[in-house]
């Protein structure tokens, strides 16, 4: 049963606990570690190929996996057993202690890309003027007064992490715009955010930490973030 709802390469992220706020799975500060499918051993046993662990993991202690395939998110609780490397992969063994169970919001993956980013600061009553206003042309007007950088943005159909010289902070209202680069030609987003997240980067001064969750993203640009997501990760799954 396994075998037929996840497959190797799918994404994992091990947990201390249940998240209560799916959406933003991957900013929860209790998560442990993330990494891939590396072999579905039995019905009980999965290895996952580390990327980055967090915290360090310790047995008898029961941790919850999410396991992302395409559209589908799936949860269990499991066991650490053991470590070791193969073929130069640092690879976990968990023992499965649940069926897995399906999540019923749509979870968003995050992927890294480079990006020209804009972005102003808005209050929460011009936020919900322009969320109720079908005109676009005072949104046009936004744009002379966004800061542009060029910088590396973590990038979900729920929202983004980017770096910045200017302090925000928690709960701004936001108006963004960036391109991510396609096949064809670029994909272009805008729209509004708040912020969740806001602090120094890696303790550098002047430089912070923000991430924002989208507010009003139309569902079909959800959908083509998706898409790019995916296509990324297969990408860097072939590199």
């Amino acid at each position: 049963m396994l075998e037929h709802l996840i497959k190797k390469e799918d994404q994992i992220r091990v947990y201390s606990r249940r998240q209560a706020d799916e959406n933003y799975l991957e900013e929860d500060a209790s998560q442990i570690m993330k990494g891939k499918v590396f072999q579905i051993v039995s019905e009980t046993e999965l290895e996952v190929e580390a990327e980055n662990i967090f915290h360090d993991l310790k047995k008898d202690v029961c941790y919850v996996l999410y396991m992302f395939s395409y559209e589908k998110v799936f949860l269990c609780e499991a066991y650490y057993r053991m470590e070791e490397y193969q073929s130069g992969r640092q690879v976990i063994s968990f023992e499965i202690l649940s069926p897995l169970e399906r999540v019923q919001r749509r979870m968003h993956v995050r992927v890294s890309c480079r990006v020209s980013l804009a972005y102003r600061s808005v209050s929460a009553e011009e936020l919900n003027l322009m969320l109720n206003k079908e005109d676009s042309g005072e949104a046009a007007e936004q744009k002379r007064d966004t800061v542009y950088q060029e910088t590396m943005i973590d990038l979900s159909a729920g929202g983004i992490r980017f770096t910045t010289g200017e302090k925000l902070h928690y709960k701004d209202y936001l108006y963004t715009e960036f391109e991510i680069p396609e096949e064809k030609e670029p994909l272009k987003v805008s729209g509004y955010g708040q912020v969740i997240y806001a602090d120094t980067f890696r303790g550098e001064e002047g430089l912070y930490d923000i991430r924002l969750k989208f507010i009003g993203m139309p569902e079909d640009m959800k959908e083509k973030i998706i898409h790019y997501v995916f296509y990324l990760e297969r990408e860097n799954r072939k590199s």
